[in-house]
């Protein structure tokens, strides 16, 4: 005897069971024919294909089916949802029927991965139950396939199709290379290019180069000092790093100071011991040789006084000098010169003198 597939045997019951419903008296039909209907539990088939139920979800009259693509990172360029093929392993499709069948199919060629639960009819689809709203929700498990695809969504007499496009997660930094002058307190703005944030940042030589962030995807590289130059031409790795990708940047460190011009600045503070009460003024001396040339220096005074005081290049190039008259107050006084000295390292010259 030949099997019969289930979806036969369903047929066969409901003829069975009409033939038989038939030979009942007409004064019997009506009430009793739907008591009976309800008491089996009687469930019709609407195709073979996917098993679809004749269950109705609730509509307005005028049936009804759409689709919606969640979890996308964006769109393409003709405005079809964008799904990273690499990264985002899932991402769900939404279906809402309006008086068409609650068993709803979802279908995407098995090439660009999977749908996970549900049912798989003869026809392909994976089949959904929806709830009283005519809601159901697939999720579907990306493979590593880039391109673009067809999400297929049925119901009933209904059949919807959206276009999805599978895009690799490429990361990139702008720009790429960078030549930085190599003076303490320069900097470039570096992007991470298709990242998905939070990404984190590197350098390979932390001891030169700081990194500032700015937002999510952009940050400064700094130079930290001017002892990163000691080598001309210092190439440096910047790296960006997401949850899914790696990218770097080159930049190369140009300019500035190397080891062999930067030298250690003098201060002198004269007299050591000045008489406050008598007004006396006090002569500070810079010598600098990294400096010559330049109009004028700084010098920071603190304790009794606290202000800034400007130095002028005075006799020879590098010499700096101001006459400074102090606070008539007894008490201890600072002054503190930022030198870059030998090997090109920040230090700060100090000198401190006590007014009586």
């Amino acid at each position: 005897m030949k099997k019969l597939k289930t979806c036969e045997h369903d047929k066969l019951r409901s003829n069975i069971f009409f033939q038989g419903m038939g030979r009942m008296k007409s004064i019997r039909r009506g009430v009793a024919f739907m008591s009976v209907l309800a008491l089996l539990g009687v469930t019709f088939f609407a195709g073979c294909g996917g098993g679809l139920s004749s269950s109705k979800v609730p509509g307005d009259g005028n049936p009804s089916l759409s689709v919606e693509i969640r979890g996308s990172t964006g769109t393409d360029g003709l405005g079809n949802p964008s799904v990273r093929a690499n990264g985002r392993d899932t991402f769900e499709v939404s279906a809402k029927a309006s008086g068409l069948s609650s068993s709803i199919g979802f279908f995407l060629a098995a090439n660009w991965g999977a749908f996970s639960g549900g049912t798989k009819g003869g026809d392909g689809f994976t089949y959904i139950n929806a709830d009283r709203n005519g809601l159901a929700r697939a999720t579907f498990v990306t493979s590593t396939n880039p391109g673009r695809a067809e999400v297929w969504v049925r119901s009933g007499t209904e059949e919807v199709r959206q276009e999805v496009t599978f895009d690799f997660a490429v990361m990139s930094i702008f720009p790429g290379t960078v030549e930085l002058l190599g003076i303490a307190g320069n900097q470039v703005m570096l992007t991470a290019r298709g990242a998905l944030p939070p990404v984190t940042w590197d350098v390979s030589h932390p001891n030169m180069l700081e990194i500032i962030p700015i937002n999510d995807i952009s940050v400064y590289i700094r130079v930290k000092s001017n002892s990163a130059l000691e080598d001309a031409g210092e190439t440096v790795t910047v790296t960006a790093l997401d949850a899914e990708n790696t990218a770097t940047a080159t930049l190369t460190l140009v300019g500035g100071f190397d080891s062999a011009s930067c030298d250690d600045a003098t201060m002198t503070v004269s007299p050591s011991a000045p008489a406050a009460s008598t007004g006396e003024t006090i002569s500070v001396v810079v010598v600098d040789a990294d400096k010559a040339g330049d109009a004028s220096v700084p010098v920071v005074v603190s304790g009794v006084d606290n202000t800034t005081i400007t130095l002028t290049e005075w006799g020879s190039p590098g010499i700096f000098q101001i006459t400074y008259d102090p606070p008539d107050t007894a008490g201890k006084y600072a002054f503190s010169y930022s030198d870059v000295g030998t090997g090109c390292v920040e230090q700060i010259v100090t000198v401190g003198i006590t007014a009586t």
